[in-house]
C-alpha cells in the first residue's frame, strides 16, 4: 500500500511538472519561429528544472512572469526633492545625499571582463530588486575589502551571502509613497514585502540598516509559501550586521550627465571592474522569460513588468565563441554563440530600426542556474545611434540608473594627511583651508574614498571622520 501511495505521489508531481504551465511550449515554439525569421542570435526554451519549481501554480508563461518581475521604477529618483529631512521620517534628500557620481580617472581598455558571481533563486516572488541589491553589495565588498577585483575574482567564491529577506523586511510602503506628490515632498515609511520593491530605496538601506548574513534570515523558510509578512526568525536581531557608507551611482543617459556613449560605457566599466558588481533594472518584454541562450534581442513589444539583475562584466563581440556562462554546473555547458563573429546586426522592433553591437553585457538574473544560460544573460550594449538619438531602448539597462555599494574604512586612509596646508600641524585651519580647496583639484586635498580628482564636500566630511578618528 506505500509503495502504491508513492508511485501516486510520484506520478503526480511529474503531471504536475508537466502541465503546471500550459503555454510553454507553445510560447517557446513562438519565441523561436520569430527569432528565425528576423535573423536573430539567441534561442528560447524553458529547462525541466526551472519549470519544476516556477511552474508550481502557474498555469501560463504570461502569469509567470507577472510574478517574477515585478520591479517598481521610479520616474523622478533622481530629481531633487523639495521635502527636507527629519530626525523621524525618511525623505528624498537624505537618499539623494548617500549618492555619489564616481568620474573615471582612466579609460577601460580591456576588451573582455567579468566576474560569474553565484546565481540566487527568488523563487515565486516578486522579490528581484532584493537579490539585485544583495548581489551588488556582496561582490562590492569582496572587491573593494579583500581586493578580488580581477576577472574571475569578485564573490565568485561565495565568501560573502546575505540575507534577500532582510532587505524586504525594510521595504517602503508603497501605497503611502504613491499617494504622497513628488513636488510637495513625500515621506518614506518602511514595509515588510518582498513582491515590489526599487534598488533606489534598497542601496539607501544598506547604510542604514546594513546587511546580515544569510544563514541569520535565510530565505529558504519562506521561499515554498509565496506569503507576505512572514516574521523573521530571533537570530536577525542579533546577527552582526555589515554596512555600506555611500552608493555610486551611473546615472542613466536620459538625464544628459553624459555627452557622447563612449563616456557613459566607460563610466559603466570603471564603477564594474573597480568597485564590483552593479545594480541594473529593464523593461521586460514578454520573449524575454523564454530566454535560453545567445545575444538576447527582442522579438516583439509587448511589455511584461519590470525586472532588477546584476550586471557582472563586458565581453567583445570576438570574444563570444570563447566566453562559457553555464559551467558551473554543467560541465558540457556551451559558449555564449557557437561561432566566432566580429559584429552582431540585429532590428529593434521597439525602435524599429536595426541596430549594430560589437560589445555585449553579462548579466546575471535571480531565477536559478536552471534558466537561461546558467542563470546568466547576454545583451547589447547600448548602440552609438540610440545614444545620440536619445531614444534608450527600455529593454536595456541602460534606460535606468545603476548602482554599486560603497565601503569606506579607515585603512583605505592611511597614506592621507590631514595637514593639508602642509604647515607641520594638524589644526583648525587645515580644516579652512580644505574648505577652500572645494572646486580645485589640489591632490592634498583629495581625500575621500574614492578618490574622484577633485576636491568636494566629501573631503571635507572625510578629514572630519579622520580627524575624530586619529585624534
Amino acid at each position: 500500500m506505500k509503495k502504491a501511495i508513492s508511485l501516486f505521489t510520484a506520478l503526480l508531481f511529474l503531471s504536475l511538472s508537466l502541465f503546471a504551465v500550459s503555454d510553454a511550449q507553445p510560447f517557446i515554439e513562438k519565441v523561436n519561429a520569430s527569432i528565425e525569421n528576423m535573423g536573430l542570435s539567441w534561442k528560447a526554451g524553458f529547462k525541466d528544472a526551472f519549470l519544476d519549481i516556477y511552474g508550481e501554480g502557474i498555469s501560463t508563461v504570461e502569469e509567470m512572469g507577472r510574478v517574477l518581475n515585478q520591479y517598481i521604477f521610479i520616474e523622478k529618483e533622481l530629481e531633487i526633492g523639495r521635502a527636507m529631512g527629519s530626525r523621524l521620517t525618511t525623505t528624498d534628500d537624505m537618499l539623494m545625499s548617500s549618492l555619489q557620481i564616481i568620474e573615471p580617472l582612466t579609460d577601460i581598455t580591456v576588451p573582455t571582463f567579468y566576474r560569474l558571481e553565484p546565481i540566487r533563486d527568488q523563487y515565486l516572488y516578486g522579490s528581484c530588486w532584493a537579490f539585485g541589491t544583495v548581489a551588488a553589495f556582496e561582490s562590492a565588498l569582496a572587491v573593494q575589502t579583500l581586493g578580488k577585483r580581477e576577472i574571475g575574482v569578485g564573490n565568485t567564491d561565495n565568501t560573502y551571502d546575505f540575507s534577500e529577506r532582510w532587505v524586504g523586511f525594510h521595504n517602503i510602503n508603497w501605497s503611502l509613497y504613491q499617494w504622497n506628490n513628488w513636488y510637495y515632498g513625500f515621506y518614506l515609511q518602511d514595509h515588510d514585502r518582498l513582491n515590489g520593491g526599487n534598488a533606489y530605496f534598497a542601496h539607501y538601506n544598506d547604510i542604514r540598516y546594513g546587511m546580515i548574513e544569510e544563514k541569520n534570515a535565510p530565505y529558504s523558510d519562506i521561499f515554498l509559501s509565496n506569503l507576505e509578512g512572514l516574521p523573521l526568525p530571533a537570530t536577525a536581531w542579533t546577527a552582526p550586521r555589515t554596512y555600506s557608507t555611500r552608493t555610486a551611482i551611473a546615472p542613466t543617459p536620459r538625464t544628459g550627465v553624459f555627452e557622447t556613449r563612449d563616456e557613459y560605457v566607460n563610466n559603466i566599466k570603471n564603477l564594474l571592474y573597480n568597485y564590483g558588481s552593479l545594480t541594473v533594472s529593464y523593461t521586460v518584454l514578454d520573449d524575454f522569460n523564454g530566454y535560453e541562450r545567445g545575444i538576447y534581442t527582442p522579438t516583439a513589444t509587448e511589455v511584461g513588468g519590470g525586472h532588477c539583475v546584476t550586471l557582472v562584466g563586458w565581453v567583445a563581440a570576438e570574444d563570444l565563441d570563447k566566453v562559457v556562462l553555464g559551467g558551473k554546473l554543467n560541465p558540457g555547458a556551451l559558449t555564449i554563440v557557437d561561432d566566432p563573429i566580429s559584429e552582431l546586426k540585429y532590428y529593434d522592433p521597439t525602435v524599429e530600426a536595426t541596430r549594430t553591437a560589437t560589445e555585449f553585457w553579462i548579466i546575471k538574473n535571480s531565477w536559478g542556474y536552471a534558466w537561461g544560460d546558467g542563470g546568466y544573460f547576454v545583451m547589447p550594449i547600448i548602440s552609438e545611434e540610440d545614444f545620440d538619438n536619445g531614444w534608450f531602448p527600455n529593454w536595456q539597462i541602460e534606460y535606468n540608473h545603476m548602482y554599486v555599494p560603497l565601503f569606506d574604512r579607515l585603512e583605505l586612509h592611511e597614506a592621507d594627511s590631514l595637514d593639508i596646508n602642509g604647515d607641520g600641524v594638524v589644526n583648525a585651519t587645515d580644516y579652512q583651508f580644505l574648505v577652500s580647496l572645494i572646486g580645485t583639484t589640489n591632490p592634498a586635498g583629495d581625500i575621500a574614498y574614492p578618490k574622484d580628482g577633485k576636491v568636494t564636500y566629501e573631503d571635507v566630511s572625510t578629514w572630519v571622520f579622520l580627524y575624530n578618528a586619529r585624534y
